[in-house]
């Protein structure tokens, strides 16, 4: 809930998963919580993460095929 903890923070816009930003710095306030309950994500252009843009890749090219 601290601003200084949830700038670091990112949700999936697809599944909605939380974790916390990988290219966050080493150290900074609130950083072993961060760790401690969330994992790193990274989205792309669209807010996707990786996990929900290989599922969507993998559903287009079923489709394609």
């Amino acid at each position: 809930s601290d601003p200084r903890t949830r700038k670091w923070m990112l949700r999936c816009s697809s599944c909605g998963r939380v974790g916390y930003r990988a290219d966050a710095p080493e150290k900074f306030f609130g950083r072993a919580h961060l760790i401690r309950y969330f994992s790193p994500i990274t989205l792309d252009e669209a807010g996707t993460c990786d996990e929900c843009a290989e599922t969507a890749r993998s559903l287009k090219n079923e489709e394609g095929a």
